[in-house]
């Protein structure tokens, strides 16, 4: 009777992989999932059924571990969390009372420890908790080892030995793979790596003895891509295009006629995607748009094959995203919003079919932002006003519903910027104005809650830079500019203070100061107005830095015209023959050539201070 208990448990085991092999592997039709949760629900009801009538046998320990054990990976797979936690902590209870000393008996028991802990270190790894999902896999792994030194102690005659061992190393290939998944997102890159290079290592073993198993060649390709993307993080491009090809060499190995084909397609797809990814950071324009192309070119004809399935789309969506880079590298900027535009029907599908995942109105506001980003570059000004109005309602909604976040309500004020910015460039003065308000309305409710929020003051300092140009443009009265130019002074003053690092604050306190600069000209406080633009130019020239060159130049050049439009204007005022106009005219005669010698032109130049 116990071993008629032994198999029947064996037959739901064996339930339980299949289900797992199908979502692995097997296509995706609409039906499939539900065929899926049906499985899953029998293989559920079995161990259920069986635990609550053996529960407390103790001959019976091994089997009723091995049920605790399954309805733990299916509460996982079925979402539900505390079920996940009573049954792991059931049957990991259940395996430590187990014979340790007989090989056979021991065998066993450390693979279904080790098994149990795979899972169990999965479910805390999706859950975001890296270092309980450390812990468990960790344990994992040294219950594999235990498991392969009793395997040689098993008599040939009582069981399959090889067998044993392959699963024992195929479980000690996917911990290494899922304990280095957990070290990455803990920070820990060295030793993810060490653990990803044993897996790929482990993995390569295993395909030599089973080099037609399609779960096998997706796995060690799984590990090819993480040993890739971590190495792209880490600015080791080379070696990431090797991890990629290894991965892709995998993936081709499986026949097309496999029953495993859609996925190692999909899986492709993902890997070209990287691949482009590594191939622009290494320059190779054209390679990296190939790779991309690939990825599309796939990702769609998934889409077409198995149309329920919203991965295909997220994959495209990433795949087309990510094309732009070489685009943009080749100037091909009506391409590009092209390729970005046709994907946002593909993001409204995929916001559709899943309201509560956020990442896809997030991406959604950005990729609009983009786009008119780029439309704005191309000078298609007005074209660029409709996607960053778009893009600012979707962000609006998603920071609604992450509710009282600092972090969510930022790209709104960012995005009302932009918005502000493309009407100055239109120069309607009246929208912009209104769009800056709006950021900054955003910005304070911001710093209402969280005063020290850092980016949000430096995304005033931005507003009150474009703010100027807004006031300018609209004809304020010269004691209004004066106000927001002393204000916007010392928000820079104080940020470059606190972050004297940030080399974007070097070029915006000098610009803050121009501003200022500008306004009391036209209060017609001449020398506190030069004396404004000399320190400005004296702290560009006092702090270069090559990720803000340009505009750093430009910022110089801007200072060079202005001191020279205030003094040309200072020396209008005076006595044609005086003294002071003949000082005031070498100062302007100076301050002229070197205005030129930054390339400024005669009729910037001779612009009144009001333009």
């Amino acid at each position: 009777a116990e071993q008629n208990l032994s198999k029947s448990i064996e037959a739901a085991d064996q339930l339980l992989v299949s289900v797992a092999q199908n979502a692995e592997l097997l296509p995706r039709s609409p039906g499939s999932q539900q065929v899926s949760q049906e499985l899953l629900a029998r293989a559920r009801d079995y161990f259920q059924s069986f635990v609550s009538t053996n529960e407390g046998n103790p001959q019976l320990s091994f089997e009723l571990a091995r049920a605790r054990s399954g309805l733990a990976e299916i509460a996982s797979r079925l979402g539900e969390p505390e079920t996940v936690e009573r049954e792991s902590h059931a049957a990991l209870e259940l395996i430590e009372q187990l014979p340790a000393n007989d090989p056979l008996p021991a065998v066993r028991r450390q693979a279904l420890l080790a098994d149990t802990l795979i899972n169990y270190g999965n479910f805390h790894y999706d859950a975001g908790n890296a270092q309980p999902a450390i812990e468990n896999l960790n344990r994992a792994i040294d219950a594999c080892s235990s498991g392969l030194q009793f395997v040689d102690r098993v008599p040939n005659n009582t069981i399959d030995g090889e067998g044993l061992r392959l699963r024992l190393k195929t479980y000690h290939a996917l911990a290494l793979r899922g304990l280095a998944d957990a070290e990455i997102i803990a920070g820990k890159e060295d030793a993810a790596m060490e653990h990803l290079l044993a897996a790929r290592d482990m993995f390569d073993d295993l395909l030599e003895q089973a080099p037609h198993d399609t779960s096998l060649c997706r796995d060690a390709a799984l590990v090819s891509m993480s040993l890739a993307t971590t190495a792209i993080d880490r600015g080791e491009l080379e070696p990431s295009k090797t991890h990629l090809q290894a991965a892709l060499s995998l993936l081709n190995s499986v026949p097309d006629e496999d029953a495993g084909a859609l996925r190692v397609r999909e899986l492709k797809g993902i890997v070209h995607t990287n691949l482009g990814l590594a191939e622009r950071r290494m320059g190779n324009t054209d390679a990296a748009q190939s790779a991309y192309d690939f990825a599309i070119e796939t990702h769609q004809r998934l889409i077409e094959l198995e149309p329920a399935v919203n991965d295909h789309r997220w994959n495209l969506v990433t795949a087309t995203l990510n094309s732009g880079g070489p685009l943009m590298d080749r100037g091909e900027m009506e391409p590009l919003v092209r390729r970005w535009q046709a994907v946002l029907p593909t993001l409204d599908q995929l916001i559709e079919a899943e309201p509560e995942t956020m990442r896809y109105l997030q991406v959604k506001a950005m990729l609009q932002s983009n786009i008119a980003i780029v439309l704005r570059d191309m000078g298609k000004l007005e074209e660029a006003i409709a996607p960053l109005q778009a893009a600012t309602e979707v962000l609006r909604e998603q920071a609604d519903r992450v509710g009282n976040s600092s972090e969510a309500y930022l790209p709104v004020a960012l995005n009302y910027y932009e918005l502000g910015v493309t009407y100055l460039e239109l120069q309607r003065f009246k929208p912009a104005l209104a769009a800056l308000d709006s950021s900054d309305a955003v910005v304070a409710e911001i710093l209402d809650s969280n005063a020290d929020f850092l980016p949000a003051k430096g995304h005033l300092l931005d507003s009150n830079l474009a703010r100027f140009r807004g006031l300018l443009g609209s004809q304020a009265e010269p004691r209004q500019l004066l106000e927001h130019a002393e204000a916007t002074v010392a928000l820079a003053e104080e940020l470059h203070a606190l972050q004297p690092d940030v080399a974007d604050y070097a070029v915006e306190l000098p610009e803050a100061l121009l501003n200022r600069g500008q306004a009391l000209g036209l209060q017609q406080e001449y020398e506190r107005a030069v004396g404004d633009v000399d320190h400005a130019l004296e702290f560009l020239s006092d702090n270069p830095s090559e990720s803000v060159e340009s505009r750093r130049q430009q910022t110089l050049r801007r200072g060079q015209v202005l001191r020279a439009r205030i003094l040309r204007q200072q020396l209008a005022e005076v006595p044609a023959e005086s003294e002071e106009a003949s000082a005031l005219q070498a100062r302007l005669d100076r301050a002229l050539e070197q205005a030129r010698s930054h390339g400024a032109e005669d009729d910037e130049l001779n612009l009144p201070l009001d333009e």
